[in-house]
C-alpha cells in the first residue's frame, strides 16, 4: 500500500525485554499529545513503555508533523501512512494483522486517534483492533456547551 501524502515519517520502537521486533507481537501505535503544536514521542516514551510492558506488546511512537506549519490533515496523513506501514505485506511494510494493532494517545494524540477512527470507518480499509483515547482534545473551537457546563467541576492545581 502506498500513501504518498505523508511527510517523512519519524517513529521509534519500544520493545519490552521479553519481546522481539516481530509482526507476531501486538503493537500499540502511540500518538503523543501537545496541543497539536508541541511535543514528541520522546516526551511520552515512559508512558508508552509502561503500557507496552504491562500489555505484552510492542509500541511504535510516531512524531507526526506539528502546527502551525502543518494542518491536522497532515497529522492524520502521517498516522495513516504509519498504519499502512504496519499492515502492508509489501517488502517495505511490517506485515501485521490489523486486529493486532491498537492506536492511541493522550490529549491531542487522543483527538487525532479519534479522527483516524472516523477515517478508517468511512474508508472501508481494514480496522485496527482498537483505539485508546486518553483525555482527547477534540474541540479546538471551545464551542461545545460542556465547556461552560462543567467549569465548576474542572480542577487544575497550581504548580
Amino acid at each position: 500500500m502506498d500513501w504518498s501524502k505523508s511527510g517523512k515519517l519519524r517513529a521509534e520502537w519500544v520493545i519490552p525485554k521479553k519481546l522481539t521486533l516481530s509482526n507476531e507481537n501486538p503493537v500499540l501505535l502511540y500518538i503523543h499529545g501537545g496541543g497539536y503544536i508541541i511535543g514528541s514521542f520522546s516526551n511520552m516514551r515512559p508512558v508508552a513503555t509502561k503500557i507496552a510492558v504491562q500489555s505484552d506488546c510492542l509500541a511504535l511512537g510516531l512524531d507526526y508533523r506539528l502546527a502551525p506549519e502543518y494542518t491536522i490533515q497532515c497529522m492524520l496523513e502521517d498516522i495513516i501512512a504509519t498504519y499502512f506501514y504496519l499492515i502492508s505485506k509489501d517488502s517495505d511494510g511490517f506485515g501485521m494483522d490489523p486486529s493486532q494493532i491498537v492506536i492511541g494517545g493522550e490529549s491531542a494524540g487522543g483527538g487525532l486517534t479519534g479522527i483516524f477512527g472516523h477515517f478508517i470507518r468511512d474508508s472501508g480499509l481494514p480496522r485496527p483492533g482498537g483505539l485508546i483515547l486518553l483525555s482527547p482534545y477534540v474541540d479546538v473551537t471551545h464551542s461545545q456547551p460542556s465547556l461552560a457546563n462543567n467549569t465548576k467541576y474542572d480542577y487544575t492545581p497550581l504548580m
